[in-house]
């Protein structure tokens, strides 16, 4: 019959294929009202898939599914690209252009991005970790080229806090 039987990623560097592969399985293990099995073709739950994928793995800017045939399903992957950093006391945090915080960055991408720092006492805590969050996109693009003006004036901003 038509039940998914293979699955396939691509587009991924970041993201360890295995991981996707298994939480993709996970999702299509359980059944619709304990009857259809969720491998089925024409009912496999495409948006709850992706969903759990860019909830997951906050690195994933988009996830397409698509079946090649009957039997294949292929999840291509658009991972994010980083623009700046979200620091808290003592680390910081890749944000795409969205001012979308998504994975850790190592100390020596600091002085390669503009750096925004979060008030202390919002970073005091391990549980503050901005991953998920978000500065606005206007907001951090207005501060963006207000920085580059000022770059423009002989002067070298690197962090906003």
């Amino acid at each position: 019959m038509f039940f998914i039987r293979e699955i396939t990623v691509g587009g991924a560097s970041r993201v360890p294929e295995e991981a996707v592969l298994a939480r993709i399985r996970d999702g299509l293990s359980e059944t619709f009202f304990g009857v259809v099995p969720r491998t089925h073709a024409l009912w496999y739950p495409k948006a709850a898939l992706a969903q759990r994928l860019l909830f997951e793995f906050p690195v994933l800017a988009a996830v397409e599914l698509s079946l090649s045939s009957p039997h294949s399903l292929h999840a291509e992957l658009r991972e994010r690209a980083p623009e700046a950093l979200w620091c808290m006391t003592d680390s910081c945090f890749f944000m795409d252009g969205s001012g979308f915080a998504f994975s850790p960055a190592p100390p020596e991408a600091y002085s390669k991005y503009d750096r925004f720092f979060a008030p202390p006492e919002a970073s005091s805590t391990p549980a503050a970790a901005p991953f998920g969050q978000q500065i606005e996109g206007t907001r951090m693009a207005a501060i963006r080229s207000f920085l580059r003006a000022l770059e423009g004036l002989s002067l070298a901003p690197s962090s906003v806090r």
